[in-house]
């Protein structure tokens, strides 16, 4: 079956210090939002871990994600992985995201038993920052999915959705992406769940 795409798909890729194994390696999974946090939280959680990423445009029921998914968690032994993924494929119901998205996370788990489920951010209407888009009710559907996913595999969630509410100047105006105040929020978040993560007992 022809997967829909979107008109432009991409992948941006980034591994720290490839060549040392000194440090534990944490691998982030995600889309345009994990690239404007990921070296914010590197530099959080410096001399503790690497953070490699892996961010891309596609959706999980797309081959080539699963082929790419492959490709690069199992670059390294991984302590631990954060994995978002939510604002892609939006014309795809529910059932085929939860579908898609469970396998990925079942993947995921049989390399690495620390995987953190992240929420996806919200969707505002381009040009007001203050105002949800109506496209943002799949990102709050899709958002439940992953907490259920997280409840029954008793997995770590990071809530990247509710922080990013109330707080427009965060935002930059595409309704999507954010600035520097919005990414370092982000960042933070990740970092502290990160940390938590590696140092669990």
């Amino acid at each position: 079956m022809m997967i829909e795409r979107e008109t432009l798909e991409w992948t941006q890729t980034w591994w720290q210090q490839a060549e040392r194994d000194d440090l534990p390696r944490v691998l982030t999974i995600g889309d345009s939002i994990l690239c404007g946090y990921r070296e914010r939280v590197q530099q959080k959680l410096a001399g503790q871990v690497y953070v490699d990423q892996f961010a891309t445009s596609k959706f999980a029921a797309d081959l080539f994600f699963e082929k790419e998914l492959a490709l690069y968690a199992e670059a390294y032994p991984y302590a631990c992985i954060h994995f978002n993924h939510g604002l892609h494929g939006l014309t795809f119901p529910p059932e085929r995201y939860a579908e898609c998205y469970e396998r990925a996370l079942r993947y995921l788990l049989s390399l690495c038993p620390r995987v953190i489920l992240a929420l996806s951010t919200p969707i505002t209407v381009p040009g007001r920052q203050d105002t949800l888009d109506p496209l943002n009710e799949v990102v709050v559907r899709r958002n439940e999915i992953v907490r259920g996913l997280a409840e029954r595999y008793q997995l770590p969630l990071n809530d990247l959705y509710t922080p990013m509410l109330g707080h427009p100047e965060y935002r930059s105006g595409d309704g999507y992406h954010y600035l520097d105040a919005g990414r370092e929020a982000q960042a933070a978040l990740v970092a502290g769940k990160i940390a938590a993560t590696i140092n669990a007992e």
